[in-house]
């Protein structure tokens, strides 16, 4: 049966694959960056003209200003969603890899987009919520939607990430281990290949960068292959 090859590993050990997934991770982080510096909330007024305390009969006024997102705790929102951009970012083009961690750091990178995106859209709501009179409306501006928008995109595709990463997969067949070993001796060359993508496999699952399912999915690809040749 034929198999899929398996994805590139660079000498720092990490997959050279970039998904979509990725892509919308760091596009959207980055059209956030800018939507943040657009109206994150809107102020107009349209009624009459007021002087020294005094409404002028038969004149009208009409004003507009707005503010950007960095306001209040929105500012640690825009924070938050811009560290989980970068910290993608980095787990994909640093020449460095990080540290191991116990929960995985594209679990980190979703919560803090999650968190930031929560804090963006709770400030936009109660700084508009209530408020109005005569002749004034606040709003949300569309640098404000375009922020949301573009939290929840980053969000959400990082928990997908993070869940196709922890899909369970069917255990191996027990005859695998025997007919690596039985191939050992037959192929020494093809075995050594298939132990060092063992190795870079294992480092990239402790490092985070694939989840489980993924390495014992490319992990039965490998012996697969080793039992093919």
């Amino acid at each position: 049966m034929a198999t899929q090859p398996l994805r590139p590993v660079t000498a720092t050990g990490r997959s050279a694959l970039r998904t979509t997934a990725d892509t919308l991770i760091l596009a959207g982080g980055a059209l956030g960056f800018v939507a943040s510096l657009l109206p994150f909330v809107s102020a107009t007024y349209n009624g009459p003209l007021v002087g020294n305390n005094t409404i002028v009969n038969g004149v009208s006024a009409y004003a507009s200003s707005s503010v950007n997102a960095w306001q209040s705790y929105a500012t640690v929102g825009v924070l938050a969603l811009l560290a989980a951009t970068a910290l993608h970012a980095v787990r994909l083009f640093a020449p460095v890899r990080l540290p191991a961690l116990r929960i995985g750091w594209g679990l980190v990178t979703a919560l803090s987009a999650a968190v930031g995106t929560g804090l963006i859209a709770l400030r936009a709501i109660t700084w508009v919520s209530g408020t109005g009179g005569f002749g004034y409306a606040l709003g949300i501006g569309y640098g404000g939607y375009l922020l949301i928008g573009c939290g929840a995109v980053v969000a959400v595709v990082a928990f997908i990430q993070v869940n196709r990463g922890r899909q369970p997969l069917a255990s191996a067949p027990p005859q695998q281990p025997r007919q690596q070993h039985s191939t050992a001796s037959a192929n020494p060359a093809a075995t050594s290949t298939v132990e060092l993508t063992m190795r870079q496999l294992a480092d990239l699952r402790a490092a985070g960068y694939i989840g489980d399912a993924e390495y014992h999915e490319l992990r039965q690809r490998a012996l697969r292959r080793l039992v093919q040749e």
